[in-house]
């Protein structure tokens, strides 16, 4: 998933009922119902499409105004007091996307053009849109877009937005309305649904939608292409489901309908909406039993799974539905309250850090080492303390109250971790008969240069421990206690790692250092400040800098690559990187965490944003022992093991 772009709109999401276990999914075993982020900043909650745009950010058709969420706020498009004549009538009917990126949406009273370069909006002038109502708009993989409107379809120029030609809908004679468009992914025909009648396919030779062999006296709803075999989903209102083969050599093999005892009910054959979940093959419709969900089999044929009561009850219609870039169910609703349907996978586990506050504690987890049961933590506050969130027991250490560096290191092959105190003392914080005991490693304060303090910390296997400065950069022995000065005036040292007896420091301004076996040093010039590194043993050195890059060192042939769009970045702060078992590099930023393979050139993304996450943030990762990583936010923290992203796509989005 992830075409380069970012999901940015799900900043905030609040379950509002229980986790719904073992009755249905979309990809694992859970799922729960969500909220709409920001919910409440919409101007009217009758919602009558949700869209996704190629960026990733969510649009809103309501009867108030076009509304797009950025990931911290609604913005609304519409004619009002404070900008009036922007659009004619503010009821938003439906919406597409053109090729090139601009929305086109229509209302009850005229079709526009949004340009998100600017957001400026221009009105499709002079085909007198502007006294009909838009019924559908739908654009197409030529760079076309259909217009549906008035018993008319009008279709346009993308780029240029000029009229190609008009096409007058009829059905058996009599003018008619278009309900829907459904461009076959396969073929890339275009068909339509008519309102009171069957379907219309676009003839090329014809130039012209021609009337398709329709036996039923129900209408068509919906047209799905199914992922797995060759056939299309057709949705009645009425006569149930079909697999539809169009261009099947006999009228009686066109439709061949699914038995009623597998739609679950007489009343499971008014289907209003149909839907396939990309990931499982999953059909779900919204039908007169609800909202129901079937699983699909090689043959063709259904199974109905089982629903919360809830969804059977509440939602006998919903106006229509999507799956995001991330395989989250979106349902909108125009007579009952919106929501999202998101997996729960048992490969991830968000932990809520609400108990904190009753210790007094801000909930924010700025750094976290995650140690058997316990979790040791430095918040924004520096509060550093000793969390059990099994028991929920909090142990705060006497180091909060003195001046602790925002810096925490695991202590490689012990128990404990390292922290920094009055900027040059290291000390090693241990949990033991019930409290936090403190181990002066070593003070560095007599031997500190003017202004001189401790910014990053190393310890490799050979039992030295490397300290990187404002500086300089030295090396500490834990068996004799000696500290030498390793480079003199290598000034803001972000990172240290090393690949046997070789070392890499990563620095501000004066790039990757490099010390190796025999104590040869090197630099490599860096475009830009060193802010991380991570290590594939023997093959690639990953680095981070501060305008948002990925770069890839080949420690075989010593040569260096930007690495940013393969890692589908967009230019956001890195805040850490490190590598898995597998050699999937990790990458930290405060909305996502993305997972790069560097074999396949693939890449799988995590969000804060997503509903069953929540996290405004996140602040901070650290992988333990066990390749689990820990991922830490403003309101909570992850477990996610790494083998959750063993199987990927070319941009492909985890599904969350």
């Amino acid at each position: 998933m992830m075409n380069k772009a970012l999901y940015h709109c799900t900043t905030y999401m609040f379950l509002i009922i229980t986790f719904i276990a073992g009755t249905c999914k979309l990809k694992s075993q859970n799922i729960g119902r969500f909220e709409l982020p920001h919910y409440d900043q919409l101007p009217n909650k009758q919602i009558k499409k949700i869209f996704q745009d190629s960026e990733g950010f969510i649009w809103y058709c309501t009867e108030d105004g076009l509304c797009r969420d950025d990931g911290y706020n609604i913005q609304i498009f519409r004619s009002d007091f404070k900008t009036p004549d922007v659009i004619k009538h503010n009821h938003i009917t439906c919406i597409t996307e053109d090729l090139s990126g601009k929305i086109w949406f229509g209302t009850l009273r005229g079709a526009y053009i949004l340009d998100k370069n600017d957001y400026l909006i221009t009105s499709i002038e002079g085909h007198g849109f502007d006294l009909w109502s838009i019924d559908e708009i739908k654009a197409t993989s030529d760079g076309s877009v259909y217009i549906a409107t008035n018993n008319k379809v009008y279709r346009f120029d993308a780029r240029s937005a000029r009229l190609i030609h008009s096409y007058d809908i009829e059905w058996q004679g009599v003018p008619n309305k278009v309900s829907s468009f459904f461009e076959d992914p396969q073929t890339h025909n275009l068909w339509i649904t008519l309102q009171k009648g069957g379907l219309c396919r676009f003839d090329r030779q014809q130039q012209r939608f021609v009337p398709f062999y329709w036996p039923f006296d129900t209408t068509p709803t919906a047209l799905v292409r199914d992922k797995n075999n060759h056939f299309i989903w057709l949705a009645t209102y009425g006569n149930g489901l079909f697999r539809f083969r169009p261009d099947a050599r006999n009228s009686s093999s066109i439709y061949i309908p699914i038995r009623e005892g597998a739609l679950g009910s007489p009343s499971a054959k008014i289907i209003y909406n149909l839907l396939q979940d990309p990931t499982s093959g999953d059909l779900w419709a919204g039908s007169g039993d609800g909202l129901c969900r079937y699983k699909t089999y090689p043959d063709g044929s259904l199974e109905r799974s089982s629903t919360p009561p809830s969804l059977q009850l509440e939602n006998k219609v919903f106006a229509s539905a999507i799956f995001d870039h991330e395989n989250n169910l979106w349902i909108a609703g125009s007579n009952h309250n919106s929501f999202i349907l998101s997996s729960l996978d048992s490969t991830i586990q968000r932990y809520s850090t609400q108990l904190l506050q009753r210790h007094g504690i801000p909930t924010n987890m700025d750094l976290l080492i995650h140690e058997d049961s316990l979790i040791w933590c430095l918040n924004k506050q520096k509060q550093l303390f000793a969390y059990f969130p099994n028991s929920g027991k909090v142990f705060i250490s006497k180091l909060s109250h003195r001046r602790t560096t925002p810096l925490l290191t695991k202590v490689r092959n012990k128990k404990g971790i390292y922290c920094i105190l009055k900027d040059n003392i290291i000390i090693r914080l241990t949990f033991e008969h019930n409290g936090i005991q403190e181990t002066e490693i070593v003070n560095m304060i007599p031997f500190a240069e003017a202004d001189e303090h401790i910014r990053t910390l190393h310890e490799d296997a050979y039992g030295q421990l490397w300290i990187g400065t404002s500086r300089n950069l030295y090396r500490y022995s834990l068996s004799n206690h000696k500290l030498e000065k390793m480079w003199a005036s290598a000034p803001m040292v972000n990172d240290i790692i090393t690949d046997g007896r070789t070392v890499f420091i990563a620095t501000e301004n004066n790039g990757l250092l490099v010390i190796d076996g025999q104590g040869t040093k090197k630099r490599i010039k860096i475009a830009g400040n060193c802010l991380g590194l991570a290590l594939l043993p023997g093959k690639i050195l990953w680095i981070s800098t501060a305008k948002g890059n990925i770069l890839h060192y080949d420690l075989q042939r010593n040569t260096l690559h930007p690495m940013d769009q393969a890692c589908g970045l967009d230019g956001n702060s890195i805040y850490g990187i490190t590598t898995d078992r597998e050699g999937k590099l990790w990458i930290l930023t405060r909305q996502t965490v993305t997972i790069f393979t560097p074999g396949e050139q693939t890449f799988s993304t995590l969000r804060a944003s997503s509903p069953h996450i929540n996290m405004e943030n996140f602040l901070c990762m650290y992988k333990d022992s066990n390749d689990c990583f820990h991922i830490g936010g403003t309101n909570g923290y992850l477990t996610v093991r790494a083998d959750a992203f063993l199987d990927q796509q070319k941009e492909k989005e985890f599904l969350l």
